[in-house]
């Protein structure tokens, strides 16, 4: 099944916009199929070829990477990657991403560099299989076609699930579109064609969704054009929410937007839920905020809302627990914008 979000329709509903005519409502990805069980243990095999200096000028397929260890399901899952080029070698070995995400993280930054050569699939799926046997999905990432190892063997066949992101180049090109699409359809997983590498951590989110048999994410594009923009959203949260987790990711590292303010609920007219936004430059956990709900009978009760944001160089994850249903509604601001800009917001209702 392909998935493009280029091609895909944008919904005419402004379900998450607040008088602004130009933030647009993406279509989202398919949701996990019914008998969905969810994945462990992660590979991530990761191009960094000499074209990626064009094709991913900004590095953000790095950024993907971390995105992927600060999403709050992936915790406990197990993640190892490799990177390739002309031949392929490990970035990180397997490991819990609770206890070694920050290492991970950091390795990916130092050594995800567009500086290995041609594209060897061959090479990328031997060193992925040898790397991490018992994985149970893979997330393959490339801009081109295969220049090295040929002819590729089709060595992703007897593999797990693969959920494969192809852009630049590999999105160009008949024959090379096919066995991207193969390598997914033949792995149960589903291909991700992009125009660009600028949507690479809103599809690493859809994919951190899949493998979690999670809802797909509701999507917006929001515009920004100067500093100090600041763009209000909503969405309506179900009685069954148990954590909100809103991932706002861009391009340009010069570039940085926040949350701002105070994130609200609010049901038949009046606000029974409000906290502040954590401080968007202090990485981890944030204390406990308190948080006043209104009950049915008019009585005042004081709830615990425990927020959390892990900010990163192009993007920014926010957690909110415990919610009530009824309206979200947060505010993003422009901190700094370079160009003007396009900005990704992500919200995920998880009912665990």
């Amino acid at each position: 099944m392909t998935v493009n979000f280029v091609r895909g329709a944008i919904a005419s509903l402004a379900v998450l916009a607040v008088g602004i005519s130009s933030v647009q409502a993406q279509t989202p990805p398919p949701g996990p199929p019914a008998n969905c069980a969810k994945k462990g243990n992660v590979q991530m095999i990761i191009d960094d070829s000499g074209s990626m200096s064009s094709n991913d000028s900004q590095n953000l397929r790095a950024r993907a990477v971390e995105l992927f260890v600060d999403q709050p399901q992936n915790a406990a899952k197990t993640l190892g990657a490799t990177e390739f080029g002309s031949d392929a070698k490990v970035l990180f070995a397997p490991g819990v991403i609770s206890a070694q995400g920050a290492t991970m993280k950091t390795t990916t930054a130092a050594q995800i560099q567009a500086d290995d050569g041609s594209t060897n699939y061959t090479a990328a799926f031997a060193q992925a299989a040898a790397q991490n046997p018992r994985a149970d999905a893979r997330i393959f990432l490339t801009d081109g076609e295969p220049t090295a190892g040929l002819p590729y063997p089709e060595s992703h066949r007897g593999g797990p699930v693969t959920y494969v992101i192809g852009f630049g180049s590999a999105t160009l090109d008949p024959e090379n579109q096919a066995r991207l699409q193969r390598i997914a359809s033949e792995t149960g997983g589903i291909y991700f064609p992009q125009t660009s590498s600028a949507d690479l951590q809103s599809v690493v989110v859809d994919i951190s969704n899949l493998l979690d048999c999670q809802k797909s994410a509701k999507r917006v594009t929001i515009p920004f054009t100067a500093v100090n923009q600041t763009k209000p959203l909503t969405d309506a949260i179900a009685a069954t929410t148990k954590s909100v987790v809103i991932n706002t990711s861009w391009s340009d590292p010069a570039d940085r937007f926040q949350l701002v303010g105070k994130i609200t609920i609010r049901s038949r007219g009046r606000t029974v839920a409000t906290g502040n936004v954590p401080v968007a430059n202090t990485p981890g956990t944030q204390p406990p905020i308190r948080l006043a709900v209104t009950s049915a009978r008019g009585k005042r009760k004081v709830k615990k809302l425990k927020i959390t944001q892990r900010p990163g160089p192009t993007y920014t994850s926010l957690t909110v627990k415990n919610p009530v249903r009824g309206t979200l509604r947060f505010s993003i601001k422009s901190v700094a914008v370079s160009t003007p800009t396009n900005v990704t917001t992500q919200i995920t209702q998880s009912s665990r």
